[in-house]
């Protein structure tokens, strides 16, 4: 969705409906719910999981949109969750110099592992 007040003040909000529910911090969730390869790898391991899973899925949006491509490279559904799971993301540097030192740390920084690392909306 796209939101804008004037050219100068311009908001893109990414949003799926399907699987939204109402937000507790105090609660975790632990439903197997998404399209695997925006999915964090805590939902693959059937890990109960925070608001952070969907900065991953940011992270993988952001990657897909600056790079052209996903972070991982697969043959089919189970070459990509272990990707997910355990293989190293590369940052070109041919492709990514092209870009801001920022944006790189940006998607570094939502797609981090370690979920207690990773960013957070909240």
């Amino acid at each position: 969705m796209c939101s804008n007040e004037t050219l100068d003040d311009f908001n893109i909000k990414l949003c799926d409906f399907g699987f939204s529910t109402f937000f507790d911090s105090k609660k975790k969730m632990s439903l197997s719910l998404g399209s695997p390869l925006y999915m964090a790898p805590e939902i693959h391991r059937d890990e109960e999981y925070d608001e952070r899973v969907d900065v991953w899925s940011l992270g993988v949006i952001t990657y897909i949109l600056l790079h052209g491509k996903p972070p991982y490279l697969f043959n089919n559904e189970n070459d990509m969750v272990n990707a997910i799971m355990s293989k190293e993301i590369v940052y070109d540097k041919k492709d990514w110099s092209k870009l801001s030192p920022t944006a790189l740390s940006f998607v570094k920084l939502c797609l981090n592992r370690d979920a207690k690392n990773r960013a957070s909306v909240s």
